[in-house]
């Protein structure tokens, strides 16, 4: 959605309620009806980053740049390391966001004016220092010219799937003013997948094009897989509670065909964060890591009782989906830009569940913002993060008493105590900077 009303940071797990007015306590007993669809939307966002492989390989591919960061910045005590950094400390990242594909091109065409004139299927092989890896990229041919080759990526997948839940909530909801409702969101992406679902002939009702789309999200190369399976389903009329095991079975025989051994790609990326998460040097991000390795590993054996699991409580009453935030609650809300965490003083347990995801999830998201400024591509834009990013709202400035460093170079607080005060000193110890010196490099 557009971040002027409300949005999900992937790979972060921060959504933004600024414009919500949403309760810091969980349940949805706190979310108003007029913009509830919205919530379910962006959360929605939060389950794809944590329940499909499509969405932890993305996780899996950054957390190699930053593993890779943490040894450089680990070597050489008292060492001064330049910025910008070379930008292969990157790489992995950039191929990610060539799989995402164009996914923040909002356009508001008109219905009859996006029209599909082809769809084109290629392999890409992107070079990287590891050897070459070959990704998928989908090329959409609209009949008008306002809008260019669209590059279906998973970005433009993921925001269909999540317009379909907001879409189906304010069905839930008749006579309810919505906020932002789905009618009045850009035509692509948003729009995207009824106009994909027209132009393969396919009839279905939202909440079988809704867990269609999850599915094919459960899969490496999620957009292909989705892009065949509309294409072995056309022409049909399709209802998930006649057709469900169709549908399923179709999108198995195109993931084999079309894409990687999920399962096998699944054990290999989980061996590593298990790998990362018991690192000693790094214990703030190792036990970060911990919580996410067990909450990918409770989503992938609730997906052995049903793989929609997660997608279809999304799908039910009220009550329904109360339990399933508190099964995976979003780690971290943002409210005008300050990171607030659940309380529910009723039960202790519970809250303590929320309080670890949400530490966990405020230290990744620490460590995220460091390596933006790390890789940051120009002068310009290092100088624009180089400065805490958590400081508005930061409840430890008082108590560091180093308000300079926290505005300028927040990196340098910790070099003025043993003891890491703050998320954003995790991270800076997490990367080993402490023992650095850190410029820019003013050459280029």
């Amino acid at each position: 959605m557009r971040s002027t009303f409300a949005s999900y940071r992937p790979s972060q797990f921060a959504l933004d309620v600024s414009n919500l007015g949403l309760s810091t306590e969980p349940g949805i007993q706190h979310i108003q009806n007029e913009v509830l669809p919205a919530f379910v939307h962006e959360y929605c966002h939060y389950l794809q980053d944590v329940t499909t492989i499509s969405g932890i390989f993305g996780f899996y591919l950054w957390m190699c740049d930053v593993v890779g960061l943490t040894q450089v910045f680990s070597q050489g005590e008292k060492e001064v390391k330049f910025i910008p950094l070379d930008s292969s400390y990157g790489e992995m990242r950039s191929f990610y966001l060539i799989y995402c594909g164009t996914g923040q091109l909002e356009l508001n065409l008109p219905i009859g004016q996006a029209q599909i004139e082809k769809i084109e299927f290629a392999v890409e092989s992107v070079p990287l220092k590891s050897g070459a890896r070959e990704i998928a990229r989908n090329t959409i041919t609209f009949t008008s010219k306002l809008v260019p080759e669209y590059h279906f990526g998973l970005m433009p997948l993921q925001e269909i799937h999540s317009f379909y839940a907001q879409q189906y909530r304010e069905g839930m909801l008749p006579g309810v003013t919505f906020q932002m409702p789905t009618s009045s969101m850009m035509t692509l992406p948003y729009h995207l997948g009824d106009i994909l679902f027209a132009h393969y002939r396919i009839q279905a009702d939202i909440a079988t094009k809704f867990l269609l789309t999850g599915l094919a999200l459960d899969s490496i190369q999620a957009p292909t897989v989705f892009l065949k399976t509309l294409e072995a389903l056309a022409g049909r009329v399709l209802s998930w509670e006649i057709d469900g095991t169709l549908i399923q079975d179709t999108i198995k025989q195109v993931d084999a065909k079309n894409s990687h051994d999920k399962e096998a790609f699944l054990q290999e990326m989980a061996a590593d964060i298990a790998v990362w998460s018991q690192d000693t040097q790094r214990t703030y991000l190792a036990k970060a890591l911990t919580w996410y390795l067990k909450t990918i590993i409770l989503a992938d054996v609730s997906k052995d009782v049903s793989p929609v699991f997660f997608f279809y409580s999304l799908l039910m009453q009220p009550a329904a989906l109360a339990q399933l935030i508190a099964l995976a609650p979003p780690p971290i809300l943002l409210n005008n830009g300050v990171e607030v965490s659940y309380h529910d003083e009723a039960n202790v347990t519970k809250d303590q569940k929320y309080e670890e995801a949400f530490q966990a999830a405020t230290t990744i998201r620490s460590h995220w913002m460091l390596y933006n400024l790390l890789t940051a591509k120009t002068i310009a834009k290092i100088k624009e993060q180089c400065s805490c990013p958590l400081y508005d709202g930061c409840t430890f400035r008082q108590k560091i008493n180093q308000d300079y460093f926290c505005s300028t170079a927040p990196w340098q607080v910790v070099k003025e105590s043993t003891d890491i005060v703050c998320p954003y000193g995790m991270a800076t110890h997490s990367f080993g900077l402490w023992q650095n010196e850190l410029e820019v490099r003013m050459d280029d």
